[in-house]
């Protein structure tokens, strides 16, 4: 195969791997929406998902099983970028790594200055995620206001992102024993990228995985997780909760200013550039949707927290932290001089 052949082979599979996220973010709007509605207007959201299937509850079967799929998933498109996609080659990969370490960190000092000796400070990495199907989702809606280079550079330092998020799991959430999507992440690392007897596992693997993660697993952990109760009592436990504020801190203004940050940072000191047709404040509208943590925001707070009402508050923040963050960063582009979304 040809670099001719081998880049439109890379370019098909972006695009499919783009239109994928796109339909995945609506349906896991819509399963967040349905699980808020279940727990709040019909009974038995929580007698359904504490029920015991064979030896635990059917939400841990969910959250520790079947989340291991989604995080196979994950480990193929690391495996993907770093042979043959963004993150194979360093100078263009430079610059949102840096921009995803600085969009990782910001936010869990800004949750550890709410939460540091406090009940709460064990929820630091909750807000250090970005969910890549909600970014994308978006930056899809407002179409050339997004330009196409600021969305692939969204879903490099998205992939970066979960690199160091699953690194945080495996030292810090795991307990001393390997969870089984850390075991998930390992297997997918080792399947080879070049063909094996003429055949591409990896591609074919994540061909058939994506779209299973994405339309099945990702929605019914949403619907397993997300069904807070919404009542006068729980909204003010929320907005006395440091951890409530922490996450909404970390994912609302660490998330841009980190990245933002970082990027700058790293233009400056040369380490890399912006992509051509990408501004400033792309840059600053796209930083501020990298905000939407939603899907691996909460796994981790199912990690952190064994606490019923630590788990509560912070649920509402990640619920509360990302529509804030899609807004603002859906108005931020939406400003755009048309321009600027012209050059692009």
């Amino acid at each position: 195969m040809g670099p001719r052949s081998r880049a439109a082979s890379r370019g098909s599979a972006l695009l499919a791997f783009l239109r994928t996220e796109q339909a995945a973010g609506m349906l896991l709007l819509l399963a967040t929406i349905s699980a808020l509605v279940w727990a709040n207007t019909l009974s038995g959201y929580e007698s359904f998902w504490t029920a015991h299937v064979g030896t635990k509850e059917l939400r841990d079967w969910v959250n520790d099983d079947l989340m291991a799929l989604f995080f196979f998933v994950v480990g193929l498109e690391i495996k993907r970028e770093l042979v043959v996609g963004e993150l194979r080659d360093r100078r263009t990969a430079a610059l949102p790594a840096l921009a995803a370490v600085g969009g990782m960190l910001a936010p869990a000092l800004l949750y550890l200055a709410f939460n540091a000796g406090r009940p709460g400070a064990p929820g630091w990495g909750i807000p250090m995620a970005t969910d890549i199907a909600f970014v994308v989702g978006t930056t899809a809606l407002l179409g050339s206001r997004a330009p196409q280079r600021l969305r692939l550079f969204l879903l490099t330092l998205a992939i970066v992102d979960d690199v160091g998020v699953i690194l945080i799991i495996a030292l810090a959430y795991s307990g001393g024993t390997v969870h089984p999507t850390l075991i998930a992440v390992v297997l997918a690392l080792l399947v080879p990228a070049k063909p094996v007897l003429g055949r591409r596992v990896l591609e074919a693997l994540e061909n058939r995985l994506h779209p299973v993660a994405s339309f099945v697993v990702v929605p019914v952990f949403a619907l397993a997780n997300a069904g807070v109760i919404v009542s006068s009592s729980s909204l003010r436990s929320a907005v006395h909760s440091t951890v409530f504020w922490g996450i909404v801190a970390g994912l609302v203004l660490g998330k841009p200013l980190g990245i933002v940050g970082a990027s700058l940072l790293g233009v400056r000191t040369r380490l890399g550039r912006l992509p051509a047709g990408v501004s400033r404040p792309n840059l600053v509208g796209g930083g501020a949707l990298a905000g939407i943590g939603f899907t691996v925001s909460l796994f981790i707070a199912t990690l952190a927290f064994t606490d019923a009402t630590l788990g509560t508050d912070a649920t509402f923040g990640i619920l509360v932290g990302s529509a804030v963050s899609g807004i603002v960063g859906t108005g931020l582009l939406l400003v755009q001089e048309p321009r600027s979304v012209r050059r692009s």
